[in-house]
Formats: C-alpha cells, structure tokens, sequence
C-alpha cells in the first residue's frame, strides 16, 4: 500500500510534495534512537522506508530547484543502496555513496548528501528515491534542504545555514557532470 501524500515547505524555494512507498512517520525522543538505528537528525520526526521496490518514493518540487539535500539515517546497514534520480534535462541517476554494511554492522550511521546544479539546464522539479533491497533494510530521512537558483547564485550563505556544506558528522558531495 502505497503512503499518503505528504505536503512539504521550503521556505524561500516552494513547496513540495512526497508521495510513493511505504514510508511512514516515525518519532522517538531527541538523542535516542527507534531501537533498530533510526532516529530524527533534529526534532522527534522522521521519515522510513523499508528498502525495495516497494520503498521507492518521489519528491515533486512546485517549481524547478538548484540544490537539494537531506539527511540519510542508517541507509546500508544491511547491505541496502539509494539512488536518486533527478527529472533535468538529462534524467540524471545518482547513487549515494555511503558505507554498505552487513547484518547492522553500520547500525544508526548518518549522512548528508546534497546535489547542486551548476547551470539552469541541471535544475529539476522532482526527485526520486530508488532503494535496492537489503535483507531487512530500513531507511530513514530528515531535514530535506531545498535551495532555489537565486539562493545558489545570490545567497551561497543561505545554502551553509541550511545545511549544504557541513562539516563532521555529515558528508557533503557536489554533483558534476562530466
């Protein structure tokens, strides 16, 4: 059964909407986790899925965006992988690179991954999330960073203070195309 469809807010970029999968709402208490390695990056919510077809799910932006970015919270540890794949004028396929584990070897691991177009062309409208199947995989996802052209351009400090960029516990990857 696919899930509802879910209104998100960018401030300053639009509005969005997630939709597809499996995915539920979670909660646990700030600084502790579900007890399988998922929890909130900041807050008490977050976003899972179980990995696999049927965990797949799009985020469809109101209007095109420059930058996105979102917080990955025990993705791989059960040897489970994510792609995203962007609707730009040339249907970019990413995979997000993060440390596949085995049997929760990597249980409750965090990453950022964020993507920034370089030109108007690399702009998109929606993104979707491919999850391939790990015995048992869960995902979770929170705080999902949008940025829109004029803040890339005319604002590169916004991007920092919403997250593009951060140091220590997350990993950042700027995409490129060759």
């Amino acid at each position: 059964m696919a899930s509802a469809r879910r209104s998100l807010s960018f401030p300053g970029a639009g509005n969005a909407t997630l939709s597809g999968g499996s995915g539920i709402v979670s909660a646990v208490a700030p600084g502790s986790t579900n007890g399988a390695g998922r929890y909130g990056t900041s807050g008490t919510n977050f976003f899972e899925v179980s990995a696999g077809g049927a965990g797949n799910f799009v985020v469809d932006f109101s209007s095109s965006v420059a930058a996105f970015g979102f917080y990955g919270i025990d993705i791989g540890d059960f040897g489970g992988q994510l792609q995203i794949q962007l609707n730009d004028s040339a249907n970019t396929l990413i995979t997000v690179n993060n440390t596949i584990g085995s049997m929760g070897s990597t249980d409750g691991s965090v990453l950022f991954f964020g993507i920034v177009a370089e030109t108007a062309a690399e702009e998109f409208t929606q993104a979707s999330f491919l999850t391939s199947t790990g015995q048992g995989d869960v995902f979770a996802f929170d705080d999902m960073t949008v940025g829109s052209r004029q803040q890339v351009i005319s604002e590169p400090a916004t991007l920092a203070t919403l997250g593009i960029g951060l140091a220590g516990l997350t990993a950042f990857r700027r995409f490129r195309r060759g």
